[in-house]
């Protein structure tokens, strides 16, 4: 269990933002921070701030009392933004711990007008915040320094050796699994057989591998592994999902549900919890995939 002893006394820090604006994968990792707050400081407020896009993998997060969705429209926006910005300061929050380290955190925390302000160092950030954390030093072959940085963040709050706990994870409800597995079971999918979810296309086409290349890596994967395959895809991507699926062999067509997709991130993980394994080009799917 986590020791108690910290830095600052936990009445000072009634209510703690974790802002983090990156993509899904920075996002899990870094609620990791969330946690370790929560488990040090269980009376306090914790509120993690995310783009909207990414709010589904920390939905129903325990550690996190309240998720502060940052809208595209305040990119768009400088009107909104300054809403946003007053809204934060009006939530009287005592410590910021901010991740992203952009211009657009850097004003959230100064709005916040808490009294402990904690990002990377960056000296020119002297004026606005109270603590800056250095980046370890890039060490080859070193592993996990994104999640050492990401805790390094919480040493101004806590001084005693935190818990190695390293992996963030999601949390699905007992109606999201259970939702999952009555689609799968109306899609014919045999809930005996070993079921994978194949990330088929990345984010861009530097991120996919060639079509001919990747159709021989779905027809290994289907006869070494005797189950169901899920390819994952988005409706505007269907085009390309079906060009790969022709270039499967007929054998292996047999063992791909290819109408069986997701609509929404969080089904997705409804879906991704029924399923053995998740091979891929996408970190994203990856990092959900680890987290669940």
């Amino acid at each position: 269990m986590f020791s108690r002893n910290t830095c600052l006394h936990a009445t000072t820090m009634k209510k703690i933002l974790v802002i983090q604006q990156k993509m899904i994968g920075d996002v899990l990792v870094s609620s990791l921070l969330c946690e370790h707050l929560k488990i040090h400081f269980d009376d306090s407020e914790i509120h993690y701030v995310v783009n909207e896009n990414t709010v589904a993998v920390v939905e129903h997060n325990p550690y996190i009392d309240r998720i502060v969705v940052f809208k595209n429209e305040y990119k768009d926006s400088t009107l909104k933004f300054l809403e946003f910005l007053r809204s934060i300061s009006r939530e009287g929050y005592d410590v910021v711990i901010d991740i992203y380290g952009k211009l657009e955190s850097n004003l959230i925390t100064l709005f916040s007008k808490a009294k402990i302000k904690i990002t990377y160092g960056k000296w020119y950030l002297k004026s606005i915040y109270t603590h800056l954390i250095p980046l370890q030093p890039r060490k080859p072959g070193k592993t996990g320094i994104t999640v050492e940085d990401r805790l390094g963040l919480l040493a101004p709050l806590i001084d005693t050796p935190l818990e190695k706990k390293r992996e963030p994870t999601i949390s699905l409800t007992a109606d999201e699994i259970g939702a999952a597995k009555l689609f799968l079971e109306s899609q014919h999918i045999d809930m005996s057989r070993s079921i994978l979810m194949l990330g088929i296309l990345g984010s861009n086409g530097s991120k996919t591998y060639p079509f001919h290349y990747m159709a021989q890596l779905i027809d290994t994967i289907a006869e070494r592994i005797k189950g169901t395959l899920l390819f994952n895809y988005i409706p505007s991507q269907q085009s390309e999902a079906q060009k790969l699926y022709d270039l499967c062999s007929e054998k292996t067509k047999a063992n791909i549900a290819f109408d069986t997709f997701a609509p929404s991130l969080r089904k997705f993980l409804g879906l991704l919890h029924h399923c053995k394994a998740l091979i891929g080009n996408e970190g994203g799917a990856i990092n959900m995939a680890k987290a669940l």
